[in-house]
């Protein structure tokens, strides 16, 4: 996760079900368990032009 702050990501668990929600490049809100950094929300807030939903292949 990068909040644009900082030179410093964090890693955060997303369940894989939730993987073809975004996809790199695109601007998200989370809502995550601060003890665990488990993803318990997601919503996209902006998407990079062109890039396709899904899973590649």
């Amino acid at each position: 996760m990068d909040d644009g702050t900082g030179d410093r990501t964090t890693a955060g668990g997303l369940p894989s079900e939730w993987a073809d929600r975004c996809r790199d490049g695109d601007t998200v809100t989370i809502r995550v368990r601060p003890w665990s950094r488990r993803v318990v929300d997601l919503t996209v807030a902006g998407r990079v032009r062109g890039a396709p939903l899904g899973r590649p292949g």
